[in-house]
């Protein structure tokens, strides 16, 4: 009889626990380059916490970097609507942070770019309303294999985003100032692509892409958050860099895109660890003929901006030719950043 009413109990236990997995069971996709127990970081990343908070589908992109916030940089995360309320503890206050991307009807070999480079960097620097800051954002001058100008811009406007941590706005309220950050950090894109046209004394055209890559929405399938990611659907273009010494790709959507939550990678992958054997066989020098720079940028700084601190796209390409397909390269020729000694 004892044994009857155990093997009872403990089928009762173990049919609870699978009736809570199915309910409510958490879909990992892990993409990432280097396989570490998700746990072994420094950081506020821990799932089992996020799986209180609601979350039922997780993807890792290659990305993927913990952060400050409880969701780290290249991940695209799924919460349940009943048990979630969105707030800025998830995507932290660089809200809206993406890339715009633009061209020209100049042909590179025209312009004096070391001097273009300067004036741009001038300007941004005497103009107190725009956000611009050195590292991760920036503005990579590139061309087309027939010579044509074009520049990428990764900014966002962090100012408005610490205004939303600092009040504590959540559920509806938090989403709707989102999406103003999202607006506002989109038009300090704008504003950095009006140094650039200025000096070329071209008028300014919008961008060809315009991809904000932290994000939070509501969906039908629940509140959808993009920390790092960019929303891409099948037949649609987006953007990648990855490092100075490799391609800008013009990317597309494949029908299989939707599997990803229709999002992708933003392309600036960190490396886990600086090698600072690689860094000495720089050849700063050589580096700054190849792509130009602002010459007030100094070599402390420039260290910060190496090929070695950054993997590049090629390196995680083949994780993801079933959801993107390459379609034109650009090659950089020219780096600004705003904050230079």
């Amino acid at each position: 009889m004892f044994l009857s009413k155990l093997f009872l109990y403990t089928l009762f236990f173990y049919t609870c626990l699978l009736k809570q997995f199915w309910e409510n069971p958490l879909n990992l996709l892990d993409f990432r380059l280097k396989k570490d127990d998700l746990l072994n970081y420094s950081s506020r990343f821990d799932l089992s916490l996020l799986e209180q908070f609601g979350l039922k589908k997780m993807i890792l992109l290659p990305d993927f970097c913990p952060g400050k916030s409880y969701l780290p940089v290249g991940t695209v995360s799924l919460f349940d609507k009943e048990s979630h309320t969105p707030t800025p503890s998830f995507i932290g206050r660089d809200i809206g942070c993406g890339m715009s991307f633009f061209q020209t009807d100049i042909f590179t070999e025209q312009l004096d770019l070391q001097q273009l480079v300067d004036q741009v960097s001038a300007l941004l620097i005497q103009d107190s309303g725009t956000e611009f800051t050195l590292g991760n954002h920036f503005i990579d001058l590139c061309q087309d294999k027939n010579g044509f100008l074009f520049f990428l811009i990764h900014a966002g406007f962090k100012q408005y985003g610490m205004h939303i941590v600092t009040q504590g706005f959540t559920g509806d309220t938090y989403l709707r100032e989102v999406e103003k950050n999202v607006s506002l950090a989109s038009s300090n894109r704008i504003r950095l692509a009006q140094a650039v046209y200025q000096v070329l004394n071209l008028d300014v055209i919008p961008p060809v892409l315009d991809k904000p890559h932290n994000t939070v929405r509501e969906t039908e399938k629940g509140y959808l958050y993009r920390k790092g990611a960019v929303e891409l659907f099948s037949d649609e273009l987006s953007i990648l860099p990855s490092n100075l010494l490799h391609p800008i790709f013009l990317i597309k959507g494949k029908r299989q895109i939707n599997d990803l939550e229709n999002s992708f990678s933003h392309g600036t992958l960190r490396r886990g660890s600086s090698n600072d054997h690689e860094r000495t066989q720089i050849d700063y020098l050589q580096l700054r003929q190849q792509i130009k720079m602002p010459q007030n940028l100094s070599q402390d700084s420039l260290v910060r901006l190496l090929p070695t601190e950054y993997e590049d796209f090629f390196s995680y390409y083949s994780y993801f030719e079933d959801y993107v397909s390459i379609e034109k390269s650009f090659q950089i020729i020219g780096y600004l950043g705003y904050k230079h000694d």
